[in-house]
């Protein structure tokens, strides 16, 4: 009877493999490395059920502070509408809440004179 390597394995080794490629790795290179890290993984995690979170948090912020990049490099919010396709009220949005990280990330809290922060 032949063992057939499961369909999820296989996908993924293909992606891999291909991804590898793009970043120029040679395609008998590529599609070893990946079956390497598709057995890894097998190995690893086999036999558990893995939730793999999409991230979009992780996209959105990223997607957010180019935002205000390009906002504090001088970009007008029709520029910023064309590239990201938001409103300019949500651009707006994510521009107060990047200068308010900003602040409260440099902005050291009151202490009332004569504490000692580091006790």
């Amino acid at each position: 009877m032949a063992v057939v390597y499961p369909e999820i394995l296989t996908d993924l080794g293909e992606h891999l493999a291909e991804k590898l490629e793009e970043r120029g790795l040679e395609p008998e290179k590529a599609s070893d490395l990946a079956f390497t890290v598709t057995e890894f993984l097998r190995r690893y995690w086999g036999g558990q059920e893995v939730y793999i979170p999409k991230a979009e948090h992780l996209e959105q912020a990223s997607r957010d502070q180019r935002i205000y990049d390009h906002f504090l490099a001088g970009w007008t919010f029709i520029q910023l509408n064309r590239e990201y396709n938001l409103t300019e009220q949500r651009l707006r949005q994510i521009i107060r809440a990047a200068r308010l990280s900003r602040r409260q990330k440099t902005v050291q809290p009151f202490l009332p004179i004569g504490l000692d922060p580091a006790s």
